[in-house]
């Protein structure tokens, strides 16, 4: 006859039973917190190599932090030595994740933006991997000085516009300039303040610009010539322009105007940093070339001699910066002012629309 379990076997059971159940649940509670942990560590991995890219791609890096979001924060600290930097970034997050990165870099480097495939990059002359700002971007942009904001144009209502997105932020873009005829081709003055762009007045393209604090736009050519492509001067209040498609002129605050260079075939004009001098893309020898002219001294140099096409040139101190398909393909390089030192800023990249950023 088969005995039954009494009731002291039962509870001996049901104990043995609970206990195995508290460590099974025990063993899964270390697991889970070791599988998160691990997440976190890999994010604040990815998250500090970010902040690095950007750090590195800086004109002028600075210490600094701030938060990431989803419980992630970052610091960074920028340490002067000799002739280059200490650069730290570290990112703390849940679950105890903390991940530390550290490189040098070189105190004095060109930090410039430019347009791969809809896509605006952020990047430096001696760093390998561009940053990505933003996307569904043509090639008519322009960063603002503090690098903080994108201005670009799109079509709305079935002509272009200028519209604005702040970089590193999930804000939505916003219509900046909405003119009558449209708005292409802007650039901030080096404070911020303003935005040049063009238009078009009875079928004739002229120079605006947009004061951003009054929200308002004037026509500052105001005459019968076509006018592009304007740059600022450094006083923020002087601008250049290609008039034509070939002469170069200097429209000035007080309304009047100084020609640079006369019927030059001169097309994407760009001054220096410090107003002394400026470069531009010229076919006056049969091909598009890279030009400088002196302004104190009216000396103009020939900087490239290429059977491709070199254009779009913008000057930041002694460095030029440009674009060029001497090697098959769009791609951006930089040299010096007197035409040495020709480096290939993006040579794994096709590229176009470079600007050095201020």
């Amino acid at each position: 006859m088969r005995r039954g379990f009494t009731l002291m076997e039962i509870l001996m059971g049901m104990a043995l039973l609970a206990l195995i159940l508290v460590v099974a649940l025990c063993v899964l509670q270390w697991a889970l917190l070791g599988s998160n942990r691990q997440q976190a560590q890999t994010r604040a991995a990815f998250l500090a190599q970010e902040q690095m890219e950007v750090l590195c791609a800086t004109d002028e890096p600075q210490s600094g932090q701030g938060t990431l979001g989803n419980g992630f924060a970052w610091k960074a600290e920028v340490t002067p030595a000799e002739d280059f930097l200490q650069l730290v970034v570290r990112v703390k997050g849940p679950a105890g994740a903390v991940y530390t990165l550290a490189t040098d870099r070189r105190k004095n480097i060109q930090s410039l933006v430019f347009r791969s495939q809809e896509k605006v990059f952020q990047t430096a002359e001696d760093i390998p991997e561009p940053v990505a700002l933003g996307e569904g971007v043509g090639s008519d942009f322009c960063i603002s000085p503090d690098g903080q904001q994108l201005a670009y144009v799109a079509t709305y209502e079935g002509r272009p516009q200028i519209f604005l997105r702040r970089l590193h932020s999930s804000d939505a873009p916003q219509l900046f300039v909405h003119h009558p005829e449209g708005a292409e081709e802007p650039r901030f003055s080096p404070d911020g303040a303003q935005l040049a762009f063009t238009s078009q007045v009875n079928g004739v393209s002229q120079v605006f610009v947009y004061t951003i604090a009054r929200r308002s736009f004037r026509n500052v050519s105001n005459n019968s010539h076509q006018e592009n492509s304007p740059g600022w001067f450094p006083d923020a209040k002087t601008l250049l322009v290609c008039r034509d498609g070939s002469s170069i002129v200097k429209l000035l605050a007080d309304g009047g105007e100084q020609v640079l260079v006369a019927e030059s075939g001169g097309w994407n004009a760009a001054p220096s940093t410090d107003g002394k001098s400026l470069v531009f893309m010229s076919s006056r020898d049969g091909n598009p070339e890279i030009y400088s002219l002196n302004l104190a001294s009216q000396k103009l140099s020939r900087l490239t001699d290429n059977p491709a096409y070199d254009t779009a040139p913008q000057l930041k101190g002694q460095r030029i910066l440009f674009q060029s398909n001497r090697d098959g393909v769009q791609r951006l390089y930089s040299m010096n002012l007197d035409g040495s030192e020709l480096t290939a800023v993006t040579p794994d990249q096709v590229a176009e629309a470079p600007q050095w950023t201020r």
